[in-house]
């Protein structure tokens, strides 16, 4: 059956798309109004005072002072207790400190009696004069131009002399990137010139360091002054604030310092803020300073957990922010969630999200518990996995039309994850009727227990679930397995196998925490547990990023030795070895070698029939090599599962991926054992990429028309199967061969 646009075919388009196209337009007009521009609150006007502000009083005057930059702080006192005028480069952003850093220097070079640490003692007469009379001179650069004229003129006003005869002219230079290449080039040449003598020090301050030229900064020793870290940024406010004798809220604090980026004078001005406002609470500071979407975020989770996508749509329109600023909002909620209550890791993901109490964060995500059917966050952890993986790969919405199609992409991969998680415990009250089905039309298996007879050895069931995993791999990702790793323990005595399974299931949670599945989604692992020489055993293989190659390899062998070192108190020793496979020609060999070797534990009494009808050892219709090492005779296990999987394999990542009807192919389950690794599955993976975008879009058009649950229904009811559907490739299975 032919296929039209959007993937839909004649009988769909014949009676949905005519009733929906004939609304459509006003329809996404109603949901998408054009928006007045989003008013600016204007700032807090403070009463009239002669007071000095929080950053005027607290501007640092000693290396002592100064917050959050120990590798500044370090190398300008080294140069100041050497007496060394050295030529420096301040960068990073405003209000970080560059000006506060270059004073500390030039008096620090030019006082009597400098500390330990370099720093002006603040009390000898040099210490006491003003800047131009201890020798530093500042010019800024927009303000008096940034031409040579300009700037040869200003070094040749007055006779440049510090007041102490031992001490330094200090030239500094603000928002230096603002010079133009010919004063560029005259400063460069004067620096040159006092190279010698080093009477005279440049010092540039820049936001924008990459547009100095090359050859004066080889000339300048470069340091940035980096903004502060948050719980550094809570303490400087903090002490600020109780030095100022300022009364406050310690969860205001921490919002304050999260929206201020870490920028000290910033952070001075913010706190000023509050203390023209009194001691407010944190809802009443969160409406101050504009980002109170507390309210917005909870009606909109409760929306789409209650799968009323109309009402969250209503409220995504109805919030007056940005559509990029509505997108990076619920991806930073995704985020902070999964680090912070899922993996309990604390992260900094958004200001807002990170004043949120324990309160606040537990009911944004009880619908999600009750969504997915989960007793503890933790279980949350493969569909957030899903969702952060949809917002990482998807495009920045560059306007508020844009980003409402992202959202309505988003609520149909949220209805099909609840949609499945329904079906996977459906499957699992009922014992399962096709687990030994030949039809490539079954969906892909769930791993679950086996009992009954072959309980405790790789069963057929297991071999199928390896060699369609391995098959699902290239077929859902484009990607093969370019890794295998064997752990097993080197046993003393006897060992619990309980604990020995514990074991290994804490190494891959830790292996693959430190590989970032979220940020990584083509990772994928598959496992088969063994009892070798009474000992427990996993096989794996894996498909590990390539990007950084023999780095990541490397990292991840170092990090295996002092992991494995921590288990010592266990009797355990694992042996970790890993091969990492990147040369395209060897890719496909490798993978289906490393995917066999995990079958190597099975049984020589499994049978299954050839394409001839005969029965066959199941080894060797899979082609499992003739070798002491890939026929094993392990021992009984106790306890299961046998198989497990993870990542691009886990078992949400494939229901996802088999979404829109779009199930994987199964040669193993059609005993087309001829094709099990003939790479089939990356021409089925590039057509299932165009045809899987395609069914997206129309139901995303369809929804924005205001199509009813029935429409949709309807519109993927039409959609051919995964055997059936049309493709640019002619698959095995329409050659009368192997089905």
């Amino acid at each position: 059956m032919g296929a039209t646009a959007g993937g839909l075919n004649a009988a769909a388009c014949r009676f949905v798309i005519p009733r929906l196209a004939s609304a459509a337009i006003q329809r996404v007009k109603a949901i998408i109004p054009v928006k007045p521009a989003k008013p600016v609150r204007p700032a807090p006007v403070e009463p009239w005072t002669t007071r000095m502000s929080l950053a005027a009083k607290y501007r640092p005057q000693t290396f002592g002072d100064v917050w959050g930059q120990p590798t500044v702080v370090r190398v300008l006192s080294s140069l100041i207790q050497r007496r060394v005028g050295a030529s420096i480069l301040l960068h990073g952003a405003v209000g970080s400190g560059k000006t506060t850093m270059a004073r500390i220097y030039g008096r620090g070079l030019n006082c009597s009696a400098p500390s330990a640490d370099g720093s002006p003692c603040l009390s000898c007469q040099h210490c006491a004069a003003s800047d131009k009379e201890i020798g530093f001179y500042e010019y800024d650069v927009p303000a008096r131009g940034g031409t040579w004229h300009a700037i040869d003129n200003w070094l040749r006003t007055d006779e440049r002399n510090p007041r102490n005869s031992k001490g330094f002219v200090v030239y500094f230079l603000d928002e230096a990137h603002r010079l133009e290449r010919e004063a560029a080039e005259g400063l460069l040449k004067r620096i040159e010139d006092e190279d010698e003598t080093r009477r005279q020090v440049f010092v540039f301050a820049t936001t924008e360091p990459g547009r100095l030229s090359a050859a004066l900064r080889s000339r300048l020793i470069e340091l940035e002054v980096r903004p502060l870290d948050l719980e550094t940024s809570v303490r400087f406010v903090s002490q600020v604030a109780r030095d100022a004798e300022i009364a406050f809220d310690p969860a205001v604090v921490r919002l304050l310092a999260g929206l201020k980026n870490g920028h000290p004078r910033n952070l001075l001005f913010g706190l000023e803020q509050l203390q023209s406002l009194g001691n407010i609470t944190l809802a009443e500071a969160r409406r101050h300073f504009d980002v109170d979407h507390l309210e917005v975020l909870r009606n909109y989770v409760a929306a789409v957990a209650d799968m009323d996508f109309g009402e969250a749509l209503s409220i995504l329109n109805a919030w007056n922010e940005e559509g990029r600023d509505k997108v990076s909002f619920v991806h930073a909620l995704l985020l902070s969630t999964y680090f912070n209550d899922i993996l309990r890791r604390p992260l900094q993901a958004n200001p807002l999200l990170d004043s949120l109490t324990a309160g606040e964060r537990a009911h944004l995500l009880a619908p999600f518990l009750k969504l997915f059917g989960a007793t503890s966050p933790v279980d949350l952890r493969p569909y957030w996995l899903e969702m952060m993986r949809f917002w990482r790969t998807s495009q920045q919405a560059p306007d508020e039309e844009a980003a409402l199609l992202l959202f309505a992409d988003f609520h149909i991969l949220l209805a099909e994850l609840a949609e499945r998680k329904s079906e996977a415990v459906e499957r699992a009250a009922v014992s399962s009727q096709s687990e030994n089905s030949i039809s490539p039309l079954a969906k892909p298996p769930v791993l679950k227990q086996v009992n009954g007879p072959g309980h405790g050895f790789i069963t057929q069931a297991d071999v199928a679930r390896v060699i369609n995993y391995a098959s699902y791999l290239p077929q859902l990702h484009g990607v093969w397995f370019n890794s295998r790793v064997k752990l097993g323990p080197i046993l003393r005595n006897d060992i619990n196998e309980s604990e020995a399974r514990k074991l290994h299931e804490q190494f891959w949670i830790e292996f693959e925490d430190r590989v970032d599945v979220s940020a990584n989604p083509s990772f994928a692992r598959l496992s088969v547990a063994e009892r070798e020489d009474g000992g427990f055993v996993s096989y794996s293989a894996l498909h590990i990023p390539a990007a950084g190659g023999a780095e990541i390899l490397q990292e991840l062998r170092t990090w295996a030795r002092n992991w494995r070192s921590r288990t010592q108190d266990a009797e355990l020793v694992f042996e970790f070895d890993v091969k990492l496979e990147t040369a395209p020609p060897k890719i496909a060999k490798f993978h289906w070698g490393s995917a066999l070797l995990l079958c190597g534990g099975m049984a020589g009494n499994l049978r299954d029939q050839d394409s001839d009808g005969s029965e066959r050892d199941l080894r060797d219709l899979i082609g499992l090599p003739r070798t002491k090492k890939m026929r094993r005779d392990p021992s009984r296990l106790q306890c299961d599962p046998i198989v497990t999987a993870s990542g691009g394999l886990s078992e949400a990542a494939i229901e996802l991926a088999s979404r829109l009807s779009m199930a994987p192919i199964s040669a193993f389950d059609a005993k087309a054992w001829g094709h099990l690794r003939d790479g089939w599955e990356i021409e089925e993976y590039r057509d299932r990429r165009v045809e899987t975008a395609r069914r997206a879009q129309a139901l995303r058009i369809a929804e924005l028309a205001g199509a009813t649950p029935e429409d949709l229904a309807l519109i993927q009811a039409s959609w051919e199967g995964p055997l059936y559907r049309p493709r640019q490739w002619r698959g095995w299975w329409q050659t009368g061969r192997g089905v």
